[in-house]
């Protein structure tokens, strides 16, 4: 009998895990780089993240690993981000470790791990507001998104003087996006206005920085660039041409960044990306991307 029942609860359990809902998935990218005299570098990046959805909840686990800058140079099973969603009084919570972006459009993003934070967000009359807090930041941060007369308005951190206000939308077929941000010593502000025509599809970009500190850290595959350098009332601008070719999707940029100019040939093929670049008073750089998603 006693065997019976040590049977049964094996069985039990066994069932509960083959029905768990746990999904894994991933991005890994290797960036191999070629500039004259300089040696050949090769940056790996893996992040993996692991969610598991329950009764009460969804707990979404990130791990990141590589040698390059994006997996901010964690060996490969470091757990950078853990938290969990759950839904309190009617209103959906959040709660842990995890990374978030200000900015909508890739302006003049900033993003950055928060830590002990707790979130508390719901829809009101088509608005959707959320209010957290973190274990370094005892005072509220309100975000607030919605549409206003055909527009998609974002505000984060909407009570404080620094806040991010995005807004984004199409006037006469041409999309155009804003970004401004007070910082300390000014505000920093950018915008982009993006069109297609005749199989082109064309983006300008522009941004000011005048705080005495940008709060940025874009990638260098961001429309600028990395601009995070800049300061007191210099200025970026970009202009981004992406068309489609025999060998695979194309992007020609040219873009400068307080008076230095990058000029830029990328092709996509299957998951890889070649690129061609050149920076004012600097050798061209050729590189390869493989990027692999499961």
């Amino acid at each position: 009998m006693k065997k019976q029942l040590l049977i049964a609860a094996v069985a039990a359990s066994m069932t509960s895990v083959a029905m768990a809902d746990v999904s894994i998935s991933g991005n890994y990218k290797a960036t191999v780089t070629a500039q004259a005299d300089a040696a050949t570098t090769t940056i790996q990046d893996l992040d993996m993240k692991i969610v598991a959805k329950g009764t009460a909840g969804t707990a979404t686990l990130v791990l990141d690993g590589g040698n390059g800058a994006s997996s901010d140079n964690n060996a490969f099973g470091t757990v950078s981000q853990l938290s969990m969603s759950t839904t309190i009084l009617g209103l959906n919570a959040k709660m842990g470790d995890w990374k978030g972006t200000s900015g909508a459009h890739g302006l003049l993003n900033h993003s950055g791990l928060s830590t002990g934070k707790v979130e508390l967000s719901t829809t009101v009359a088509g608005v959707s507001v959320a209010a957290a807090t973190t274990s370094t930041n005892k005072n509220a941060s309100v975000t607030l998104a919605g549409n206003v007369a055909g527009f998609d308005v974002k505000v984060q951190n909407a009570t404080d003087s620094s806040r991010m206000i995005s807004l984004s939308g199409d006037i006469a077929g041409v999309s155009v996006a804003m970004e401004r941000t007070k910082q300390t010593g000014g505000t920093n502000t950018a915008y982009s206005i993006s069109g297609s025509t005749s199989g082109l599809d064309i983006t300008y970009a522009a941004a000011k920085i005048n705080a005495t500190a940008a709060g940025t850290n874009q990638a260098d595959d961001n429309i600028f660039g990395n601009i995070d350098a800049l300061s007191g009332g210099e200025k970026a601008t970009a202009l981004q041409v992406k068309t489609a070719t025999a060998f695979g999707p194309a992007t020609v940029k040219f873009a400068k960044v307080n008076g230095v100019k990058t000029n830029s040939v990328s092709v996509t093929n299957a998951n890889v990306t070649y690129k061609y670049a050149k920076t004012t008073d600097a050798k061209a750089k050729l590189s390869a991307k493989v990027t692999f998603k499961f």
